[in-house]
């Protein structure tokens, strides 16, 4: 088997460089259009809720960047609490069945649920993140912030309490399909896998066409070469070279011979 070296993998990319841009070229248009002519868009807008134990003022917390500074540490860890708390209950099918009905049956609670992913911003925050996806940028908007209005009356009834601001979605962003990033994936994918053919090809080749394949199969030194004198098309070795003639073993100028060949001396015979 070949030598395998990160000069020889370099090689077979130079080698066959325009067969990989053209492969990487064809995938990418590929997913390219795909996505553009064939998938069916989805948009995902984003509203939040900030949820306190009541011994936080909402307005301060904001004004410190989430940093807590001059918060009480017992409020804050209360306030996380009340929010995982919150979440889990969000994750319950109760709420999507009032969503539902808000909607006058529009969507079922599984379809509403389906679309929806509700997560904190970190481990620390007190923010909610609400997200709700559809097919259509305005709808994920409409869905997004009708939740959000029936969210403080469902949930102060478990938390008397808690203190509940709600922020709005005012945009969605396309989530699926990922043109931009797909593309350039595909491209990728494209040129890897013709590259993994080539290097499949390069070492089930045993054939020796260059000093350069003998070098890599046999350590010993290379004292020289033979002329491919077929190919050659200028040079005294070229079969319109001057005052010469090319035969069945190569070139024969002045004062040489041939048994097989044409051949030529000084008289032209």
């Amino acid at each position: 088997m070949k030598g395998i070296t990160l000069l020889s993998l370099l090689n077979i990319a130079l080698k066959n460089i325009l067969i990989l841009i053209l492969s990487a070229v064809l995938f990418g248009a590929g997913a390219y259009a795909y996505c553009e002519f064939f998938c069916a868009p989805k948009y995902s807008a984003k509203g939040s809720l900030l949820i306190t134990n009541g011994g936080i003022n909402i307005e301060e917390y904001i004004a410190q960047n989430s940093n807590y500074t001059g918060i009480n540490n017992s409020d804050i860890s209360a306030s996380i609490s009340i929010g995982n708390i919150i979440i889990e209950m969000l994750s319950e099918n109760q709420v999507y069945k009032e969503f539902s009905d808000k909607l006058d049956g529009q969507y079922s609670y599984g379809a509403l649920k389906s679309m929806t992913s509700i997560a904190k911003r970190n481990d620390r925050s007190l923010f909610i993140d609400i997200t709700l996806t559809t097919g259509s940028r305005e709808e994920s908007i409409r869905l997004t912030n009708e939740f959000l209005a029936i969210l403080p009356d469902y949930l102060t009834n478990s938390f008397p309490d808690m203190r509940l601001s709600s922020y709005s979605a005012d945009n969605a962003y396309q989530v699926y399909p990922q043109t931009t990033k797909n593309t350039l994936m595909m491209a990728m994918f494209g040129a890897a896998l013709v590259y993994a053919v080539l290097f499949v090809i390069y070492l089930l080749n045993t054939s020796i066409t260059t000093e350069e394949d003998f070098r890599e199969r046999f350590d010993i030194p290379v004292l020289g070469s033979i002329p491919d004198f077929t190919a050659a098309r200028s040079g005294k070795y070229s079969r319109n070279a001057k005052n010469g003639y090319y035969g069945y073993y190569g070139y024969y100028g002045y004062n040489s011979y041939s048994y097989y060949g044409r051949s030529a001396n000084k008289n032209g015979k």
